[in-house]
Order: structure tokens, then C-alpha cells, then sequence
């Protein structure tokens, strides 16, 4: 593709959750799998701006009369995210996070942080508003393919995840309603999928430098907003692989390319025609299932000039009419003929639709199974998509799918959705600060794998250390003169292997870890039963690590003490060492570690070994 030539318009918002609290309450940001203590059901509605207006998107989701079910848990989560209570904060460590981020870019910070309440009534958030505060503005985002300019930095919470979804009723789980969300927005500088690919990764590696963002499936979440010449701006929301980002583009593109394509045809009003008596003895299975129930139906219409212009490959017509009828009506899929007899419905069953809709050769049509309300109401949808033909290309927000496509999901907000948050008070920003966030800015990841190659770590570990969650507090431990090495394997490699094996890692706080390195650090225990006591110290996250030393037998001993446990070790086996001289430390070594074991380090027991060895010999 020529993206100039097409006139390519791209930007980018990526979103990234953070570590830590909650950004208005002190809850962890935790995601559960347990059964909920708590269950609250709702229904929402829109409210109008300040000028009297209602957002578009509100009115739509409102319309379909959805139920709302909250879960929640007692000790996890509160009565700020089900709406009980009022908002606290801001979280000042997200807050930095923004800050961090727009210093990077060379953004420039607000002077107070003013939070707006953003109408959104899907059921995601239990106020039914997003709460979301403008952090910095400005900047550029240093790139190969070309530098791109800095929008807007922001913060906002998360929504509630979808747990289940039923008719008329969505359930939602409220422990990831209020994580912390930093949004990083640019202007259409992007001149190509590997662009927005490539600027994207960048915005990611900023956030990961402050040692906050989140990691795992779901936790970042790319909008990408695309419009070609002749087109316009569509919002595809919720592409997480970054991967995957420039096929969404491609897709996007084609699709519009479609559309305009498809202003040609003149569509032409036609009515829903009830065809449910040419499928009484269908070997369709979901015609037949949808038949047995109470009112089904099979609801047609015609669509006038557009046979052949429906199927085919992915981007097609025909998905866009589907997404509309499942959204706006609520029905799971739609026939169209362009892709029939298939699916179990037959030639003469598609003929006796053709001469009940009166078709012409040129003529195409569009049927649906359901009860006979969503289904005459899913194919009025159809016909008022098809009768926007003439309108080209729709700006809208669709929802990213997993083949790389996308789906429609609502109209493209309005900024009658947006306004005051008057439960939180202004958060200033002070220049002192903001002066102490230039001064600590977190090093590149280049910075840093310098920095600890000459601390002796390996490539591996270097490069795996470079972007975690762990390297500010590996800085902290490092200054604080802890081994490098035995600090950096703790974190990247220990941790990971204990929770393979089943202990509870997620007790273990900093300074639980601190304080088994100041243990080894002082001779308290050796640095090779580092694991076995951070494996009983996560069973036991309140106990006294002495204590727990103790209980395990593991208590250090000085080199002197050492020493005579060796000697005596290598006297009980003179005649073995004179036999075979240097080879007898490997039984040796086996002896003295299981003597000592815990209470001395493999490396200093070798050195004693060796030196009792020789004078033997």
C-alpha cells in the first residue's frame, strides 16, 4: 500500500494500567477469581452536558435496557467502586508516573490537575461516568520513521471487567474498576502501520521505566484512530497485542476503502418481510432452534443493488451489517445471500425468499433468526446502515476482534460526555516537585544494561532486568551495597521459581526480601538456602525472619567455626585424601555442605577444603 498516496491519517492512545493503589481509594489492584461477598444490580441512564446535551453513544446504550450486576469483594474492594462513597485522592504515585512520562517526552505538566467526569453508561463503571484528569500536554515521541507529537498525557480508572453476559444482562466484576490507567495520546503524525507499531513500543517502554506498569494479558490496551482520503476518523478501541497493531491498520483501511467503494450503489428503502413459512421444515439447526422458542421468527429484507457486494473476503459488508443487528438489537448473527444455501438453508429455500422479498438479479437480502421483536428491529438496523451507503465511510468506535478485524461498538463520542468532577479537589502540582522529578528521572533501558554489566550481571539477566517491575528497587539495593548478582537472581529467577512451585509469592513485600539479604550479608545464613527461606517466609509473611532462621536450622556460624568443622571433616578422611589426593574434595565438598549446610556458602567451604587438603598433602 502507498499510505501517502491513500492519504493515511493515524494516531494513537495507549493505555497503560499501573501498580499499586487504586487512583481514588487505597484498594489493591488485584483481580480476583474467587466467589464475590458482594452482588449489586442496576440500570443506568444518561444524564445531559452542561449545555443540555445528551452524548449520542449514552443514548444508544441506554436504549437497550440492559441489567447491570456488580461483584465485589469485602476485604478487597469498597464502597468507592460500587458508588457508595465519594472519591479520595488522587494516588500521587500514579500521579508520578505522568509526570515521569511527560519529562521523557518533554511534555509540559498542568499546574493543577482538574478531574472531568466522562459519560459512560455501557455498565463499566458502576457511576456510569469515567472519572479523568488531563496530567501534561506536549512533547514529541523520538522515532526511526519519524518523530510524532505528544497529545495530551492523562490519568483515568479503569472499568469493571466483564465476568459474564446474558440476555438483557451484563455481570461485572468491580476489582479492576479504579486501577490506575495512564493514557498517552498523539496527534495523526503516523505515517504507516510499522510507524504506529514502533511509537508505540516507545510509549510502552517509558511507562515500564518507572518500575509501575502493570504486567500480564489486558493490562495494555492500544485505541488506534485511522481515516484514509474520502473516509473519516474511525476509533478502533482495545487492540492489545502490540504485534498485531499495523494488521488492525491494514484492515481498517481496506475496510474504508470498501465503504467508499460502496457510495456508488443508490440503496433504496424496503420493508422487513416476515419468511418464517418458507423455513417450517429447514435443516438449518439454528433457524430450527431459534423456531422451537417462544416467538421465533425469521425476519428478511431486501437489499437493493447490492448482490455481490455483501460477501466475500474479510473486510465485507455483510460483517458490518452483522455488528450493527448484534449491537443495536442484540441478535447473534445474520444470514445474507450473498453467502447462500449455506449453513444448512437451501437453494429452494433462498429462491422462496428471492420471490417473497420479489428480488431482482441485481438485488441481495439480509434475514435473521431471533424472537420477532429483535429480529424485526435487527433488520430495520439493517436497512438504516445500508440506506447510510451514500455517507461513505461512518465515524464510529468498533471494537478491535482477535482476527485483526474490527466491529462496531458505538458512534464516536461527542464532547457533550465530558464534564466537572465535583467530588475532588483540585490536585496542584508544585514546582519543587516537578524540579525533584527531573532530577530522578529513571535511566534509558540502554542506561541501564550498562550500568549492570558492570556489576557483573549476565546478558540475560541484564536485558531481563532493563524494563521490570524490579529495577528501581534492584537501584535501591544495589546503592545500598547488597551482591548485585545475588540480588538481581533473586528477583528475576527465585521468585519466579517459588511461584512455579506453589508458595505464595505475592506476601513477599521489599522489605521481607531486604531483610533475607541483610541476613546474607551479615553471615546470618548462606546464599545457598536464599530460596528455601524465602519459600517459608511467604508462608509465614509476619513472622520474625530470625526466628524462622532459627526453626530451619540454619543459623550461620563464623569462619573459625567453619574451619574446625572441616578439619575434623578431612581428619576423619586422611587416608582417602593421600590416596587420592585434590580428587577426594568432591566427597569431601558432599560431607562438609551437608554439616554446614545453610550456615555457609558453597564457595567459602571449597576455599577451606582445599587449603586443609593440602597441608595433608
Amino acid at each position: 500500500m502507498d499510505y501517502k498516496k491513500l492519504g493515511l491519517i493515524c494516531g494513537l492512545e495507549c493505555h497503560m494500567q499501573l501498580e499499586g493503589k487504586k487512583l481514588f481509594c487505597n484498594c489493591p489492584t488485584v483481580l480476583r477469581d474467587d466467589n464475590p461477598d458482594i452482588k449489586i444490580e442496576r440500570f443506568l441512564r444518561p444524564v445531559a452536558s452542561e449545555l443540555g446535551k445528551f452524548d449520542e453513544a449514552a443514548i444508544q446504550a441506554y436504549k437497550k435496557g440492559t441489567k447491570y450486576v456488580y461483584e465485589g469483594y469485602k476485604d478487597t474492594t469498597c464502597l468507592v467502586e460500587s458508588d457508595g462513597a465519594p472519591p479520595v485522592g488522587p494516588n500521587k504515585d500514579a500521579v508520578d508516573v505522568a509526570l515521569n512520562v511527560s519529562e521523557m517526552v518533554g511534555g509540559i505538566p498542568v499546574d493543577s490537575i482538574k478531574f472531568m467526569r466522562k459519560t459512560v453508561i455501557d455498565g463499566s463503571n458502576t457511576s456510569g461516568f469515567q472519572r479523568t484528569g488531563l496530567i501534561a500536554q506536549g512533547g514529541t515521541i523520538k522515532s526511526k520513521n519519524g518523530d510524532v507529537r505528544v497529545s495530551d498525557i492523562v490519568l483515568e480508572e479503569d472499568a469493571a471487567r466483564i465476568i459474564e453476559r446474558k440476555k438483557n444482562e451484563i455481570h461485572y466484576r468491580l476489582d479492576r474498576l479504579g486501577i490506575p490507567l495512564i493514557e498517552v495520546a498523539t496527534f495523526p503524525d503516523i505515517k504507516t502501520p510499522e510507524h504506529a507499531k514502533e511509537i508505540a513500543l516507545a510509549i510502552g517502554t517509558m511507562v515500564r521505566r518507572t518500575c509501575r506498569a502493570k504486567r500480564g494479558l489486558g493490562t495494555v490496551r492500544q485505541d488506534v484512530n485511522i481515516s484514509i482520503k474520502d473516509g473519516a476518523r474511525c476509533e478502533i478501541k482495545g487492540v492489545q497485542e502490540l504485534e498485531g497493531i499495523n494488521e488492525y491498520i491494514i484492515n481498517e483501511i481496506k475496510r474504508q476503502q470498501l465503504l467508499i467503494n460502496l457510495k456508488k450503489v443508490k440503496p433504496v428503502q424496503n420493508e422487513n418481510v416476515n419468511v418464517t413459512g418458507v423455513f417450517n421444515n429447514t435443516d438449518s439447526k439454528v433457524i430450527k432452534e431459534m423456531l422451537r422458542a417462544e416467538n421465533g421468527a425469521v425476519i428478511a429484507v431486501k437489499l437493493s443493488n447490492l448482490a455481490g457486494k455483501i460477501g466475500g473476503e474479510k473486510p465485507r459488508f455483510g460483517s458490518e451489517l452483522a455488528g450493527y443487528a448484534k449491537v443495536k438489537a442484540g441478535v447473534e448473527g445474520l444470514f445474507h445471500s450473498d453467502e447462500l444455501p449455506a449453513y444448512g438453508i437451501t437453494k429452494a429455500e433462498v429462491e422462496n425468499v428471492r420471490k417473497k422479498l420479489q428480488c431482482k438479479n441485481e438485488d441481495a437480502f439480509a434475514l435473521v433468526a431471533a424472537d420477532r421483536d429483535s429480529a424485526e428491529l435487527a433488520m430495520t438496523v439493517v436497512m438504516e446502515r445500508v440506506m447510510r451507503l451514500k455517507e461513505g465511510v461512518i465515524k464510529e468506535t468498533r471494537q478491535a476482534s482477535e482476527d485483526g478485524h474490527s466491529t462496531y461498538m458505538r458512534p464516536l463520542a461527542t464532547a457533550e460526555r465530558m464534564y466537572p468532577e465535583t467530588d475532588i479537589q483540585p490536585f496542584i502540582i508544585a514546582k519543587e516537585h516537578l524540579k525533584k522529578i527531573k532530577e530522578t528521572l529513571p535511566k534509558t533501558p540502554e542506561e541501564r544494561v550498562k550500568e549492570y554489566k558492570k556489576l557483573g550481571l549476565s546478558d540475560d539477566l541484564a536485558n531481563e532486568m532493563k524494563l521490570s517491575n524490579w529495577a528501581c528497587f534492584y537501584k535501591y539495593l544495589v546503592e545500598s551495597k547488597y551482591d548485585p548478582k545475588l540480588s538481581a537472581s533473586i528477583l528475576l529467577n527465585t521468585l519466579v521459581s517459588l511461584r512455579r512451585d506453589g508458595f505464595p509469592v505475592q506476601n513477599l513485600t521489599e522489605s521481607h526480601i531486604e531483610c533475607v539479604l541483610l541476613a546474607v550479608k551479615n553471615g546470618e545464613i548462606s546464599k545457598d538456602v536464599v530460596d528455601e527461606v524465602l519459600g517459608q517466609y511467604s508462608e509465614n509473611p509476619d513472622a520474625n525472619l530470625n526466628d524462622l532462621i532459627n526453626a530451619m536450622g540454619l543459623t550461620g556460624v563464623d569462619k573459625k567455626e567453619i574451619e574446625k568443622i572441616i578439619q575434623k571433616i578431612v581428619a576423619g578422611n586422611k587416608a582417602m585424601v593421600k590416596e587420592q589426593g585434590e580428587r577426594a574434595i568432591g566427597k569431601l565438598m558432599g560431607d562438609a555442605m551437608k554439616e554446614l549446610r545453610g550456615k555457609a556458602d558453597g564457595a567459602t567451604i571449597n576455599e577451606i577444603l582445599k587449603k586443609e587438603i593440602k597441608k595433608i598433602l
